[in-house]
């Protein structure tokens, strides 16, 4: 019985000090900000260690502006702020690898799509949402 109540209390120590593990693995549904267009989902599945990440996006315009006509797709992990860069939306799609754990994806306009760190306007957002099974 004493081994039981020890064992007891140790299970409820270590869980009440673990710390929660980002989940990358999941669905994204990226939305505007407010009076915005377009939309887009995005799945994200770890698969021989890495994320392989899908995206596809509907309505948006061809261009924001004459020099703002790329579609760029980021991930960000929101505990330190870190982005990186997921690769640029073609024909609405988006395929890409992400060996780093993220929890954000959002889209923004750029001039150029081979930016190291987003420089145009951020037009839609989504937090990774578990798979519901």
């Amino acid at each position: 019985m004493k081994k039981m109540i020890v064992l007891v209390f140790g299970l409820v120590a270590f869980l009440s000090f673990s710390k929660p593990a980002l989940a990358s693995e999941g669905t994204f549904k990226m939305v505007p900000r407010v009076g915005g267009e377009g939309r887009c989902f995005a799945s994200s599945v770890y698969v021989d260690g890495m994320y392989r990440v899908l995206v596809t996006c509907r309505d948006l315009r061809v261009a924001v502006d004459a020099e703002s006509n790329k579609y760029v797709v980021w991930s960000e992990v929101l505990s330190s702020g870190k982005k990186r860069r997921m690769g640029e939306i073609l024909n609405g799609k988006l395929m890409a690898n992400s060996e780093e754990k993220f929890d954000r994806l959002f889209v923004t306009a750029e001039r150029d799509s081979y930016l190291t760190k987003p420089a145009g306007v951020e037009l839609l957002s989504g937090t990774v949402e578990p798979i519901d099974f």
